[in-house]
Parts: structure tokens; C-alpha cells; sequence
């Protein structure tokens, strides 16, 4: 209960010790000084399960616009991540979204995400802790190398999840640039057992290449799938250099062994209807018909045969292996 100086002057001294013990209580109902007393949360459905979402600075309105029923990568997730080792990877973990999708689905809680923006990061780590969820999320960019860099934000959204340390991805916009550190995944490999990694998920708008040339002995050494999204060029980027970074992708994951999948979606129900290989990415700029088009699965033929039984088991998707 945060008060001028002059009206704690009008509060007679008998009722300051009870008003600190009702600020207490607000604050330990409300999740922490972090919140404010003001702060609380919200109990809402998603992906087939109950959350709290913390109120803080209205990020549940957007975070909580999620589906309430299970979607198709709750079903992956929990096919994939099957046994008490199983550890998930979200890369660009934004605000949590995928974090409650892993959370709501059948699988072994254990969760690692990296997420830039520091406020998003915040956000998530209070999902964390308001729901006790067996994760965390790292306020870091995973790069190639270490150092620091911008991350280019939208300034009037400080949540902004089309946020990049790319800066050719979206030229001539208005951006505001956020320090943030980078990091090779290698960094972490003294807290993360590469063989208990089953899946990874990698949303970095345009930072994909950089992500798993800093975790290619992820690549060479471990048996993740892996879902990636790899944005189209923008309508002012340089689609040359897109065309570029897109060929070295798809060079260094089919170098060990993975073949690159188009994930295709009935958008409308955010469900899976097939898997296509792809033999290169689309060079053809982003447009708001193509905004769902972009997600992709890496996978090594062993994966397909396990998809497959999947499909069997009622998530209702093609294979196709060309």
C-alpha cells in the first residue's frame, strides 16, 4: 500500500501497525511484492487445463486467449516426452504460451525455456511459480556465440512477441532496441544432459540459423525433435540474404540426418492435418495469408515411425515422406 508522506501523516500512529499487517496480507495473497497489492490472479482454462494467470501489467488478457481445448502440440509433446527424463527446450519462450501448452499436456513436467525480452521472461517465470510448475526460463537469447546485442522491440508493446535480434528482419519499422545477452546452448550443457532432451521448439523470428549453429552438438549428439519456425522474407528485408540463411539451415540440419517437414494446419481448429517434406524453404515474402504457414518439423526417419503410431492412436495426421 504504497502512500504520499502526507497522508501518512494523517493516519494516527494506533492504526500504521494493523494497516502494515493488512499490506502484508495483500501482498502474500497477491503472489509477492512484485504484484502489488493491487496484483492478483486469474483462473482460467487453457489447452484442456486449469491455470492461474498473475495479473500483472494485464499480460493475462493476452497470454489467457489461448484455446481451452488440447492442441495439436500438447498431443506431440506428450507422445515425445514420455518417460521422467524427457526434457523440453522452448527457445523464444514469449509469454508462456508453449509453457502452458507443455504444462496441460500428459507429459513429464520438465521444462527449460530461453527468452530474450526480459519482461516476458518475468512474466513466465511467474506463471512458473504461481501454477508450481517443474520449469524455468532464462532471460537470454541463444546465438551462436556469446556477447550481448539489441533486441529490437516494438516501443509501444514492452511484451512485444514479434520481438528480434535480427536487425535485418524487419527494416524501416520503428524500433526500440532492449540490451540483452547472448548465448550458445553449449554454455548450459553442465546443468542440461543432451541425451534427456526429446524435443525442442524454436521461435526467434529470423535467429533460427544462429540458435542451432550454437547448439549443433546438440545436433550431432543428441536425438531431439525439433519444431521451427522460419519466417518468410519481409515485404522491405533483403530476400537474397533470406533465401541465404534459409539454404545454410536446411544444409547444417539435413548434415545430421534431420529431413525438414512443413507443418500443415487446419488453422481454424488448430489441428494437424499432414507432414510435407520440403527440398527448400519459400522465398516468397510473408503475407498475412501466409502468417500460419511457417512452422516447420526437423525429424530423422526413426521420428516418422514413431509419429506414425501416434497418428494410429487418434491425432488423426498424415506422413508423407515425398
Amino acid at each position: 500500500m504504497i502512500l504520499s508522506s502526507h497522508i501518512r501523516r494523517l493516519i494516527p500512529d494506533f492504526a500504521k501497525a494493523p494497516l502494515r499487517r493488512v499490506h502484508r496480507g495483500l501482498r502474500a495473497a497477491a503472489g509477492g511484492g512484485a504484484l502489488s497489492p493491487f496484483a492478483h490472479h486469474v483462473r482460467l482454462q487453457a489447452y484442456g487445463a486449469e491455470f492461474r494467470f498473475p495479473a500483472r501489467f494485464r499480460f493475462h488478457r493476452k497470454v489467457a486467449r489461448v484455446p481451452p481445448s488440447p492442441t495439436w502440440k500438447s498431443t506431440f509433446f506428450g507422445a515425445l516426452c514420455r518417460d521422467e527424463r524427457s526434457l523440453f527446450l522452448d527457445i523464444g519462450a514469449n509469454n508462456g504460451q508453449t509453457l502452458l501448452e507443455f504444462a496441460a499436456s500428459p507429459a513429464p513436467q520438465r521444462y527449460i525455456g530461453f527468452e530474450p525480452n526480459p519482461v516476458c521472461a518475468g512474466y513466465c517465470n511467474d506463471l512458473i511459480l504461481a501454477n508450481d510448475l517443474d520449469a524455468a526460463v532464462y532471460a537470454c537469447a541463444l546465438a551462436d556465440t556469446a556477447g550481448a546485442v539489441s533486441l529490437l522491440v516494438n516501443p509501444d508493446v514492452a511484451h512485444d512477441t514479434g520481438a528480434s535480434i535480427m536487425a535485418g528482419l524487419r527494416p524501416g519499422r520503428e524500433l526500440r532496441g532492449v540490451p540483452v545477452v547472448h548465448l550458445p546452448l553449449a554454455s548450459f550443457r553442465g546443468m542440461i544432459d543432451y541425451s534427456d532432451i526429446a524435443m525442442v521448439k524454436i521461435d526467434v523470428e529470423g535467429a533460427e540459423l544462429m540458435v542451432l549453429e550454437g547448439a549443433e552438438d546438440l545436433l550431432a549428439e543428441g536425438d531431439a525433435v525439433i519444431i521451427c519456425e522460419v519466417l518468410r522474407p519481409d515485404d522491405r528485408s533483403d530476400p537474397e540474404a533470406i533465401a541465404a540463411q534459409g539454404r545454410r539451415l536446411q544444409a547444417l540440419v539435413e548434415k545430421h540426418g534431420y529431413g525438414i517437414y512443413a507443418i500443415v494446419k487446419a488453422t481454424e481448429e488448430d489441428r494437424l492435418l499432414r507432414l510435407e517434406p520440403v527440398t527448400a524453404f519459400p522465398s516468397e515474402r510473408w503475407t498475412r495469408e501466409t502468417a500460419t504457414l511457417n512452422d516447420y518439423l526437423f525429424a530423422r526417419p526413426h521420428h516418422l515411425d514413431l509419429f506414425r503410431s501416434v497418428t494410429q492412436n487418434g491425432i488423426g495426421f498424415s506422413v508423407s515422406t515425398g
